[in-house]
This record gives C-alpha cells, structure tokens and sequence, in this order.
C-alpha cells in the first residue's frame, strides 16, 4: 500500500531539520547490545526524513574506520553524514577522587555543533549527554540506559557479598555514587526531554529533579519465533540462563540461582533431577566459577551459537536476577522467540510489558521461583497462552518498528513538526566521515 499523502508531507517537513545524534562507540545493526539499539534509533531518525548527522565518540584506529565505514554503508541515506571525535577511553569514568570527564570529547561535541548548527541533539546516554550540555541553541534530547550510580551501588554490594573484606571500601563507594549522581544532575538539568530505557530509572531520577519517562526501546530479533518441536512434560526438568556474564543483571542472578533457588530445586527435584544451562560470550565471574564444582545441575556451554535450537531443549528462559534496577534485553530476545519467562519479579520493575501471569511467570522469592519452575515443566501446555502474550508485548512495544519510531515522534514534538515544511534555516550537512 503507497504511503498516504500526509506521510509524504511529514517526511518533506522534516527533510528542513538537521539532527545530531551523539553516541559513544560506533552502532552496529547486528552486534553489540547498546551498539545495536542505538543503530536502529539512528536509522529510524533518517528514514523519517532528518537530515542526520552521526557524532561518534570512539578511540582513533583502523578498527574504528572500519566500523565507521559499515555504519554509513548501514544507514544508507545520501543525507546522513559521521563525523568522529576521538577518545581514549570512556568519556566520564571513575577516578579516585570521583569521575574523570574527557574535555576533549566536550570541546569537539561544540565545535561540531557550531559548524552544523542542527535543529535538535539527540545524546544516547549520560556520556555523550554531558558533551551536548553545553552547546546553545536547538532541541536537546537524551535517552539513558542503566543509571551509573546505582550500577556502581549494586556492584559494591554484590562485590561485599563475595568478599566481605570490601567494607573497608564503603567509604569509596559512597563517594562515588555521590559523585555520579551530581554528574547527573549536572549533564542533564538543561535537556528538553529525558528517556530513559528501564521504568525503573524514573523515580531516582525524579529524587535529582529530572523529569524522565520510560519509553521500550528497539531491540531487533530477525529470526522471530522459534519453531520445531518443544521439550515435554515427560521428559527431564531442563532450563537456560543466559547473558553477558560479567554485568551486574547476570551477577545478581548467579548469586540468587546458587545461594536461595538452587537448594530449593534440589528439595523438589533431587541433585541429580534438573538440569540449567547457563550460556554467555564472557567467562563467568569468579565467585560463580569457585561455586559451580559443588552445583552439579549447573552446566557452562559458554557462547550459543544457535540460541534458537537451544531454546528448543528447555523448558523455559530463567532470569533470577533480584537487582531492582535494568531492563534486560535478553528477556526481549525470549519474549520475541516465543521462550517461556521464569523471572524475579524485580525484572518488571525495569520492563512493565512483564506481567506476573499474564507475559511470564514472576516470583518474590526463591520457593515462588522453584514452584513456577515446576509448573513450566509439568504443564508447558498451560503456559502456551503467556508465551502468545509476551510475544504480542515484544512485537507492539519493543520491535523496532514500534520503539524507534517513539523517538522520532519526540523529534516530531520538540521540533512542532508540522505538515507545511518551515523555511529552512539549518545549515546543509555535506561531506563524508572524517
């Protein structure tokens, strides 16, 4: 079906406006987690008419060029253009004496801005967000992922728990999530519209005086539905967790799998009656691989390469991470392929498309988790309904169509997109990646 004419109107309209996106590391439509979702924002943004320019944030070399060059190739819009601006490391980090702030990424954001002149800036992520803060003029958005003081919180705190020796560092840690919270504050007080990819990083913010709302991001599963024959009810309870492995989603979920629900699926199961696969392209964290000798149900296969067959062999996709925070794009994978969810019911905090019953299976604490693990084995058949469910959540919230074209509609809003195209004032963006 042709586009309607008032589509093509919007689209002309837009084609008056130049955005810069600002982003740390050089997106990727396939590979890489944040990588991934910041290339389907960018390419939305394109596709919707902008006249776009990419600033990228990342370390000189001929990798960067490569990736550069796939990019643009990638986006594929004759109006998109990249420029680069090289760093050294992250653009604000920890330091001793509280976060260390890479000036030259900030200078070279504003000398861009003041030769392009762009109508809006769109900062994925604090970073970047503080390079933006300071240049006049324009619309200024900025979308967040995990919020970096209570990473740096719950790091501490599951680094106690492995080691009771780091109390002596609390101090550090204190002043640390102190300090990223006035970097927050700080980078992020003069932004127009603040998104933010977890729900549940609303209410923190909110205790800084910034007004953010949630919005699902785009999160890409080209295979779809997984297909062919499912694990039955007659055969041994079977079970994947899988992750990065060295985030803090995947450490607290190894801490609550071995320490509460693990002697509880031996008190229903024996030792010997279960089975979890836990899957990830890092090697776990050590206090997980000190333990796994003594947990024989658990099992390490490393990186799965055919995730989708895998999910075929189990009886459902296990998140027991308990760390409050986060929205954990391995549980859209599992939405998206039509896996059953077994989860903490802290997951939803971050994701409200998880509803206890109605899109996975959600418990408080570890016996909750066990007896839903028991239902997914002994009666798939009654979970078929919230497997539908959570797919239709993926596909109407976070497939790329739906979630990227939220961030465009910002734009749209910011800029009071109309369908009669304002006289054009941005400057026109030539040239190529340099």
């Amino acid at each position: 079906m042709p586009p309607d004419s008032a589509v093509l109107d919007l689209v002309s309209a837009r084609a008056d406006y130049a955005v810069a996106i600002v982003v740390q590391g050089v997106p990727h439509p396939s590979e890489g987690a944040s990588a991934v979702l910041f290339f389907q924002y960018a390419k939305a943004i394109a596709d919707a008419g902008y006249r776009v320019m990419t600033i990228v944030l990342a370390p000189q070399g001929a990798e960067t060029t490569r990736q550069l060059s796939r990019y643009e190739d990638a986006i594929n819009h004759a109006s998109h253009v990249v420029r680069q601006i090289p760093i050294r490391g992250a653009v604000v980090r920890p330091s001793r004496f509280g976060l260390q702030v890479d000036g030259a990424a900030i200078a070279g954001v504003g000398r861009v801005w003041d030769d392009v002149a762009p109508d809006a800036i769109v900062a994925f992520d604090v970073g970047p967000a503080r390079c933006a803060a300071g240049v006049s003029g324009g619309k200024r958005i900025a979308w967040l992922g995990d919020l970096g003081f209570e990473s740096n919180w719950y790091h501490y705190l599951y680094g106690f728990k492995e080691d009771w020796m780091l109390l002596r560092r609390l101090p550090y840690a204190l002043a640390q999530t102190a300090a990223w919270k006035r970097f927050y504050r700080t980078a992020l007080s003069g932004f127009d519209r603040l998104i933010v990819a977890s729900k549940s990083s609303e209410r923190p913010l909110g205790r800084l005086g910034l007004a953010a709302h949630f919005a699902p991001y785009p999160w890409p599963e080209a295979k779809g539905r997984i297909a062919g024959p499912r694990r039955g009810p007659k055969e041994k309870p079977r079970f994947l967790f899988y992750g990065h492995l060295s985030g803090l989603g995947s450490r607290s979920a190894l801490h609550f799998l071995c320490d509460r629900l693990y002697p509880e699926l031996v008190a229903a199961w024996g030792e010997d009656g279960f089975e979890i696969v836990i899957g990830g392209r890092e090697p776990p964290p050590a206090f997980f691989a000190a333990k796994i000798d003594r947990l024989p149900a658990l099992s390490c296969v490393g990186f799965i390469e055919d995730l989708d067959a895998m999910m075929t062999t189990v009886h459902a996709v296990i998140a027991p991470l308990d760390v409050p925070v986060g929205n954990r794009s391995r549980l859209l994978t599992a939405m998206a392929k039509g896996a059953l969810i077994v989860a903490h019911e802290n997951a939803a905090l971050g994701n409200p498309m998880l509803v206890a019953g109605q899109t996975a299976l959600l418990a408080r604490d570890a016996a909750g988790f066990a007896r839903h693990m028991r239902l997914a084995a002994q009666d798939p058949d009654a979970c078929a309904a919230i497997i539908d469910r959570a797919e239709k959540a993926y596909l109407e919230h976070y497939a790329p169509a739906a979630a990227a074209r939220a961030l465009v509609q910002a734009i749209d809003e910011e800029l009071k997109i109309a369908l009669t195209p304002k006289t054009a004032t941005a400057k026109t963006v030539q040239g190529k990646t340099e």
